[in-house]
């Protein structure tokens, strides 16, 4: 369960049942004296069954924390390759038996992306042919020039196509990599060269004619890394997470004396991002406990942030981070609506406008980023409200053991520097509340605090409910019990502080009195 130390025990005050383990002689009287729960918790029960949101500093103050991951940008998203067809022309006119060409492409991209090199982990480079010439087969080789398979191999396509027939071939371009600038012949970038030679197998042929129509494709790119200018690139990130510390709460005040929200981001393209300076770049936080209507925005700190991009293709991330903290960015009154689900939408530009083509992007690249909480339990409070709803089971389901009368006796060792009202209700399995614990709220007092902020003795407190015949049927058909606590900083106004070695101890004992019934009764 992930809400804070100073509440989990009340909690799970009564999540076991007290069963019997016997059926004595009929139609007779007998008591159980014993506990139904003992719960003891300190806060390093606390770190210990939630280490992902806390965590101790070394004088043992209790930081809440809360990480929420923000989904990464990759290549793919940032450098789309779509598919490129091409009608082959420039071919010889007039009859030949053989003949070779070269014939050049430029790739099409967008967000005026100039790619000077690209690594390449799949896709289809293929060749369409078409021959209208009725007397001759026609042999066709295409090599892709300017680049290698595997750093050695020629990329080459090759098929026959018969008179008056189509033909398609096709290679995978995995391992291979291009230099799309044909070795610097030209300064037109994202091009390709093709280098083709054609064979009449009888006699000669007119092969522009013979083969007009036919096209090459590159299809279902999937670059390992690219290089150039990768043009500038805009979009928003958004999306939403939950924030399990504050999802029990629902009324209140709460202060805390050093909250912050660190945003992270990590960026190991080989080119920068900016946060545009847009009013659509906002955080904003809201609970479903209280008005989903009350939300409130934060996040005017991003505005403006720059995160460099890595060095080398591979190498270690660029890490940017911008903090909001204090009274900062309306922090206060966003931390006062409980923020159970935070909504973020992040106008993001990758790249500048002015080209450099020594930038990078390999498909292990990514632009991540994170917004860590961190809620040291140094605190305020007034009259915060914070409930749950918990399995509750009192006894067996024995119709021949009929509760007659009886006592819920609650201890309570509270060696946390708050006071806090106690109250609990039962619901049946449909959630309908069927009664409570007590007939009013329970105050706990706090325990005494020394000079230096430690606590110095704890309070000690007993709590009795009677169980009559009505309310005892009552409570035993219950099957969830809802806890909630009403918690105030003392001394009222200042804030106090929850260490890892505070505890808080409860024992909850029945002094029940049964009537044991036989089979027949």
């Amino acid at each position: 369960m992930k809400i804070p130390l100073i509440l989990m025990a009340g909690f799970l005050l009564f999540c076991a049942g007290c069963g019997i383990d016997t059926i004595a002689p009929p139609n007779y009287n007998a008591e159980l004296l014993g506990p139904l729960v003992n719960g003891r918790y300190s806060g390093a029960d606390f770190i210990k069954d939630n280490d992902q949101f806390s965590q101790v500093g070394p004088d043992g103050l209790v930081t809440l924390m809360y990480r929420g991951e923000i989904p990464p940008l990759r290549l793919d998203r940032v450098v789309p390759i779509p598919d490129q067809q091409f009608a082959i022309s420039g071919f010889p006119s007039g009859q030949q038996a053989s003949t070779s060409l070269s014939f050049r492409a430029a790739f099409m991209l967008p967000n005026g992306i100039q790619l000077t090199e690209a690594e390449i982990r799949s896709g289809i480079f293929r060749i369409n042919l078409v021959n209208t010439n009725p007397n001759s087969a026609i042999d066709c080789s295409v090599r892709l020039k300017h680049a290698l398979r595997n750093g050695t191999d020629p990329v080459v396509v090759s098929g026959r196509v018969q008179p008056m027939g189509t033909r398609s071939d096709s290679t995978n371009l995995a391992g291979v990599k291009i230099d799309m600038t044909r070795s610097g012949e030209i300064g037109i970038y994202n091009g390709v060269e093709l280098e083709f030679t054609l064979t009449a197998l009888t006699g000669t042929v007119d092969f522009g004619q013979a083969l007009s129509g036919s096209t090459i494709v590159f299809r279902s790119f999937k670059p390992a890394l690219v290089r150039g200018y990768l043009g500038t690139y805009q979009d928003t990130i958004a999306g939403t997470f939950a924030v399990p510390i504050f999802d029990k709460f629902f009324s209140g005040e709460l202060l805390f004396e050093n909250p912050y929200i660190t945003s992270t981001f990590a960026n190991s393209f080989g080119l920068s991002a900016q946060f545009l300076n847009s009013n659509d770049l906002y955080i904003s936080g809201s609970n479903a406990q209280r008005d989903p209507n009350d939300s409130v925005v934060i996040g005017s700190s991003l505005r403006g942030v720059n995160v460099t991009g890595a060095l080398s293709p591979g190498g270690i991330p660029a890490i940017t981070t911008a903090t909001i903290s204090g009274t900062n960015d309306n922090f206060p009154a966003f931390l006062s609506v409980f923020p159970s689900k935070v909504r973020y939408q992040i106008p993001l530009r990758v790249n500048t406008t002015t080209p450099v083509y020594n930038q990078f992007i390999a498909d292990t690249s990514r632009f991540a980023g994170a917004f860590e909480f961190g809620l040291p339990l140094s605190f305020k409070t007034q009259n915060l409200s914070i409930r749950d709803t918990l399995p509750f089971k009192m006894s067996s389901d024995s119709s021949l053991a009929k509760i007659v009368d009886g006592k819920l006796i609650t201890f309570v060792n509270n060696g946390l520097p708050v006071e806090f009202y106690f109250q609990a209700y039962f619901l049946d399995d449909n959630g309908v509340v069927g009664d409570s614990l007590f007939e009013s709220q329970q105050l706990v007092q706090p325990a005494t605090i020394s000079g230096n902020g430690r606590i110095s003795s704890p309070s000690q407190q007993k709590f009795v409910t009677n169980l009559d015949v009505l309310k005892a049927d009552k409570v035993k058909k219950m099957r969830q019990i809802t806890p909630v606590f009403r918690v105030r900083s003392i001394p009222e106004g200042s804030f106090v502080k929850i260490y890892n070695d505070f505890k808080l101890d409860f024992k909850v004992v029945g002094d029940l009195r049964f009537n044991l019934l036989s089979e027949t009764n």
